[in-house]
């Protein structure tokens, strides 16, 4: 306890957690075709974000959220920095705060009980592909259907009881 106030610690750490910064590395998100509603016309498509052209604030952080919760900033649990592209992954590292709320959801990805990374993203440019067509887009085919978002701008990472991206999951 300091001054009267509960003070919670993460347990030492499961693989690939950092005590000392209350940190972990994550696959934030691939292009792994994410099933969504596109519009009215289109219905549900395969949704592929090219990690090429996801583009970061000039902070080069955004706020990781509970469950994509943007109404309230008691929903941020910390913070997503020094991010890089590899290929079809977008990795970064994941920094939880120290209120109670953020420990107890770090705890839980020590434990192996929260795996599950979701991103916001502002989309920039994107392209339809109709069914039995195949388009060109940033030099790589793609057939229909699909839904391909070429830029966009990062806005928040959350930590999500089920994510759309099976890969999107801390590195042990």
């Amino acid at each position: 306890m300091i001054a009267n106030f509960p003070v919670r610690r993460i347990a030492r750490s499961g693989p690939g957690f950092n005590d000392s910064t209350q940190s972990i590395r994550v696959v934030a998100a691939t292009e792994t075709p994410i099933k969504k509603i596109i519009s009215l016309k289109h219905g549900v498509m395969d949704t592929i974000r090219l990690i090429s052209g996801v583009q970061l604030p000039k902070s080069g952080q955004v706020p990781l959220l509970d469950s994509h919760n943007m109404d309230s900033v008691s929903a941020v649990l910390g913070s997503a920095r020094n991010f890089s592209h590899k290929d079809t992954l977008l990795e970064c590292d994941v920094f939880f705060s120290k209120t109670n709320a953020a420990q107890e959801a770090a705890q839980k990805v020590i434990e192996g009980h929260l795996t599950d990374f979701s991103t916001s993203l502002a989309i920039i440019d994107s392209h339809i592909v109709p069914p039995k067509e195949t388009k060109i887009i940033n030099g790589r085919e793609f057939s229909g259907p699909v839904f391909v978002i070429e830029k966009s701008m990062l806005l928040e990472l959350s930590i999500t009881a089920i994510g759309a991206d099976e890969y999107a999951k801390p590195i042990y």
